[in-house]
């Protein structure tokens, strides 16, 4: 593990997981410290446990909270003080730990970043509130359609990353990836959806409660596109960003005409499609006409590109 800064080097992962974590402590009116890193050895780690005990109201670990050979949260905590629970119903997020060392709240945080930020939220903010008297964060919500389905797994509840866009006068919700290690969704999430415990998703066009990470104002500058995928919409964003920086284009890749019906159904601004007419050989027209016949729109030919296999020399 390397600090933010250092030379990166192969094999080194980039420790910001506490940096993070500080931020949301001092937005919370708290006062964050962070100590050195320990490695995965048992006797370390009870040593600095003591001594985080001993300075701060509240300790918070970074990793170490799963099931793995390397894996210690649980058990020091054990061996400290008292272990309350090891693994919550909430995903990402599944493998935290609560347990009091010398009477004091002691928190594993999953070394997954958007499941530590995901228990941070959910566990941490509300003790820091608790200890300092002001309650828990209250987080901004509205209601938003979701323009796909998404699926979930009962027993857990899961906060499902989504950006947001208006289209028209309706809050559209578009959700991105959902791997617990996937940092940049946080980067380009707008807030987050909940699934209860007991539901076992979100069906297309459904409303939704939305706990809001940025504010509307910023979000009502968001451009919607959905379709098929081109490098060129983050080129283009890049490009935007240059003269407007206060707009962001926010892309789902759903195929050339899915986008074409995410249009007729009001859930995007722009739709990338690249459709071959097998009767014409015309692109995009002909499509357009049929898919969304009474829908007024303007067609613009944004790139031309090559497609094709990459072989080896010689293979055929």
């Amino acid at each position: 593990m390397i600090e933010p800064g250092e030379e990166a080097r192969p094999g080194a992962v980039i420790e910001f997981n506490s940096s993070v974590l500080a931020a949301f402590v001092q937005e919370w009116g708290g006062e964050p410290v962070k100590l050195p890193k320990v490695g995965d050895d048992p006797s370390l780690l009870k040593q600095a446990l003591r001594r985080a005990v001993e300075q701060n109201h509240v300790v918070a670990i970074i990793a170490g909270s799963s099931a793995g050979e390397h894996d210690f949260t649980a058990e020091i905590i054990a061996e400290e003080g008292e272990l309350l629970v090891h693994g919550i119903d909430v995903m990402p997020g599944k493998p935290a730990v609560l347990g009091i060392v010398g009477g004091k709240p002691a928190i594993g945080i999953p070394g997954y970043p958007v499941s530590a930020i995901v228990v941070a939220r959910e566990i941490l903010q509300p003790v820091v509130g608790r200890l300092l008297g002001s309650g828990p964060h209250r987080v901004p919500v509205v209601r938003a359609t979701v323009p796909k389905k998404i699926p979930s797994h009962l027993g857990l509840e899961e906060f499902v990353r989504v950006t947001l866009g208006r289209v028209g006068a309706r809050l559209v919700a578009v959700p991105l990836g959902r791997g617990a290690g996937v940092i940049t969704t946080m980067v380009h999430a707008d807030g987050f959806l909940r699934i209860p415990t007991l539901v076992e998703g979100i069906n297309a066009g459904e409303e939704a409660e939305i706990e809001l990470l940025r504010p509307l104002d910023e979000i009502d500058n968001t451009i919607l596109c959905t379709g098929s995928h081109d490098l060129s919409i983050g080129v283009l964003e890049d490009r935007l960003k240059l003269s407007y920086p206060e707009l962001k284009i926010a892309a789902t890749n759903v195929g050339s005409l899915g986008g074409l019906l995410a249009l007729q159904r009001g859930e995007t601004h722009i739709a990338g499609t690249h459709l071959l007419d097998p009767d014409t050989g015309a692109y995009n027209v002909p499509d357009i006409k049929r898919t969304i016949p009474a829908l007024p729109v303007v067609l613009i030919h944004l790139v031309q590109r090559e497609q094709g296999l990459l072989v080896r020399r010689g293979n055929p």
